[in-house]
């Protein structure tokens, strides 16, 4: 979360997929983990490094109901559906091939992500506010990075921050840390029906 700016792009939550009666099979994966090879932004090397680059749990529910946002984000009924986990597993992507991996790797998961989140708080602490906009917007223009790398180009595009961007919101940005966009998403439902919150954004 910390290494993306304070976003979700990492966390990926999807499903739910049908496997039997009543029972349902979602996922939670964490992507572009440093595990010491390359790093997916350029402050995202540390010292601490993960057994893998991506891990998926896998859930088996009963009775439960869930659904997902365009954000990836899951939401179930009941909200605490611990009681209702009927299996679990865990896996990691090497290339095209999905491999299993035993439970007890958690421990080590979540030894990196300490450590790991103490370096980078640090790291961006020492940052003055112009570098962690920087940062916060590659971060997002880089995401689609996420669908280029399945497909080996990403090292053939140009990830820069336009001209535009650093001529025009940046600017805005260093006077200002409020964006102007964010009410439109907490409208009511009839509203959005009538002028949808997202398409202002992606035009300007």
């Amino acid at each position: 979360f910390l290494d993306e700016c304070e976003a979700r792009a990492k966390l990926c939550d999807h499903g739910p997929y049908e496997i039997g009666e009543n029972e349902i099979l979602v996922f939670s994966e964490i992507l572009h983990i440093y595990d010491g090879g390359k790093p997916h932004f350029p402050w995202s090397a540390t010292e601490a490094k993960a057994p893998h680059s991506n891990i998926a749990c896998a859930y088996r529910l009963k009775g439960v109901k869930a659904k997902f946002d365009d954000f990836s984000t899951m939401t179930t009924e009941p909200v605490d559906y611990t009681g209702k986990i009927t299996g679990v597993a865990l896996f990691t992507r090497k290339g095209e091939k999905v491999e299993p991996l035993d439970l007890d790797i958690l421990g080590a998961f979540n030894e990196f992500a300490q450590s790991a989140q103490a370096e980078l708080y640090m790291r961006f602490s020492e940052w003055d506010k112009r570098q962690r906009l920087l940062a916060g917007a590659f971060a997002y223009c880089y995401g689609y990075a996420r669908y280029t790398n399945f497909v080996g180009i990403t090292d053939q595009i140009n990830w820069d921050l336009t001209e535009r961007t650093m001529k025009k919101y940046v600017p805005y940005f260093m006077e200002n840390d409020f964006d102007p966009a964010i009410p439109r998403l907490f409208r009511s439902e009839e509203e959005k029906k009538d002028d949808p919150s997202l398409y202002y954004i992606a035009q300007d």
